[in-house]
């Protein structure tokens, strides 16, 4: 996992004693943060002793469309679209650039960017039809194991041969080597595909599969019609010589949909044999250094994104990139009175303050906060656009008296609120 510390500042109320009333209003749109974006785990290597608040660092991505001759004329432009479609409405929204030419990857262009998705580049990894100069290939690799940031391989992107000339690319970030395809289209039963099954459990409570499933007998399985154009390797990823350390499968191939050639995709290509039986993986993630690699194998048409369906399709892609991105880490323990520690943090972005009027606001973009008497009389408010962003109102109403007073927040798509009671 892959940190940066930022500090939260806490004012401790010890001259009152504050009771909670009753939370206020949550606007249905805050439940769409999803666990990709923003999640709270138990410790982090930077507070191993303070439950860690994760927020993904994704702000901007650049899509390299270079095609080395093999253009996706369908592919590559449907994953643009896909990307632009997401970016625009996250909150903030994110930045798309595009390189056009392996010449335009350098450490000052990357640098602007958290994530660099390689769009159907044919001969990527080179050692066939193209690749990166060495300046590029290096800006690359620091870009993700020195700085901490993501890289995506969409479908050929993937499939370049063992080329001994980048040794990162075809001994890290993809060691499986592309030596031939299945064929698309081609068989009269297409093979499932689902919730990756070699560790079913550890694939579905991942970040990047929340909400991600499908309806029918088996939840866990798809049907992609009428094919798919998958990849054959020199060796399966699961092969235990080559699978990185950290490796975690997504989706896969439903093993007993593929038992007999030609049932998963076409040609003579036996994906049960091929993948062991627990199938055949098709996406997955890993960590290398301080950064993290994604693949995703189908998607050559319009056919795998049908199948999905768009929501689950642009869902799949979303969590992908915020996860690859990388997480700023804050410590939240430490938030309300010291007696208190069991401060619970809200997905929605919003957490109030156990026993204090006080918010720690962790979702991003503007928001205004205030803080008002019970009839209405407004005492403080405040602007801002960073986060997270820990606010106490403790100094403002200290002379105030008792009474019932309210802190109210709002940010785009919604308004929370908290009263709270002053003894």
């Amino acid at each position: 996992m892959r940190e940066n510390t930022m500090g939260i500042s806490t004012k401790k109320m010890s001259f009152f004693t504050l009771l909670i009333l009753v939370a206020g209003i949550i606007n249905p749109s805050f439940g769409q943060v999803s666990l990709a974006q923003q999640r709270t785990v138990p410790s982090c290597a930077k507070y191993p002793t303070s439950q860690c608040l994760l927020t993904s660092k994704l702000r901007a991505i650049v899509l390299g469309n270079f095609t080395y001759g093999f253009n996706h004329t369908v592919g590559y432009p449907n994953l643009d679209s896909t990307i632009t479609r997401i970016g625009r409405t996250e909150t903030p929204a994110w930045t798309v650039g595009h390189m056009t030419a392996g010449t335009q990857v350098t450490a000052a262009a990357l640098a602007n960017y958290q994530v660099f998705l390689a769009n159907y580049i044919s001969g990527f990894g080179g050692g066939r039809t193209g690749g990166l100069a060495a300046a590029s290939q290096l800006a690359l690799q620091n870009f993700v194991e020195v700085s901490g940031n993501g890289m995506f391989l969409m479908h050929s992107s993937g499939d370049s041969p063992l080329n001994a000339s980048w040794p990162w690319y075809s001994n890290v970030v993809h060691p499986c080597h592309y030596n031939g395809e299945a064929g698309a289209g081609q068989a009269a039963s297409v093979g499932r595909v689902g919730v990756w099954s070699q560790n079913n459990k550890a694939a579905k409570s991942h970040p990047i599969m929340e909400g991600i499933g499908w309806g029918g007998a088996n939840p866990d399985s798809l049907v992609i019609n009428p094919g798919m154009e998958l990849h054959t390797f020199d060796k399966a990823i699961t092969n235990n010589t080559i699978t990185p350390v950290g490796w975690q499968g997504l989706l896969g191939l439903n093993a007993p949909t593929c038992g007999t050639p030609n049932t998963c995709s076409g040609n003579a290509y036996n994906y049960t044999t091929a993948g062991g039986p627990m199938g055949w993986p098709i996406s997955w993630t890993f960590p290398d250094m301080k950064g993290a690699i994604g693949y995703f194998m189908e998607g050559h048409d319009l056919n795998t994104m049908n199948s999905f369906t768009r929501a689950i399709w642009d869902r799949y892609f979303k969590q992908m990139m915020y996860y690859l991105a990388g997480y700023d880490t804050t410590s939240v323990t430490s938030i309300g009175p010291s007696s208190h520690q069991e401060f619970n943090l809200d997905r929605s972005g919003i957490s109030f303050h156990y026993g204090e009027p006080g918010v720690l606001i962790t979702t991003p973009g503007s928001h205004l906060v205030s803080i008002c008497d019970i009839a209405g009389h407004e005492i403080k408010a405040l602007r801002g656009n960073q986060s997270p962003v820990d606010y106490n109102f403790s100094e403002e109403i200290k002379g105030a008296g008792r009474g019932i007073y309210v802190v109210r927040v709002a940010v785009a798509g919604g308004v929370k609120s908290k009263r709270f009671i002053v003894n």
